[in-house]
């Protein structure tokens, strides 16, 4: 699958683990018109410095944003 990390990078992401898999939450979000690269840049701008952001991933080919955070310094209802 091919994504852009939290720099921005194109990148090829497969499965991994997390040091923390009790706190660590994956949630996957639809972005409308994802496949603008500005709009892909501004939510990765927003979202990367978020305290208790792991890791965002977006896939502007199926417009998803996909976000790994930790589930203790980001409640559920706030994302």
């Amino acid at each position: 699958m091919n994504t852009f990390d939290h720099a921005g990078n194109h990148a090829h992401h497969g499965a991994h683990a997390h040091d923390h898999l009790s706190t660590l939450v994956t949630r996957r979000f639809f972005v409308e018109g994802l496949k603008d690269d500005l709009q892909a840049s501004t939510i990765l701008d927003i979202l990367t410095p978020q305290s208790g952001v792991h890791h965002v991933r977006l896939d502007p080919r199926h417009h998803w944003a996909c976000v790994d955070y930790d589930n203790t310094t980001i409640d559920v209802e706030t994302v």
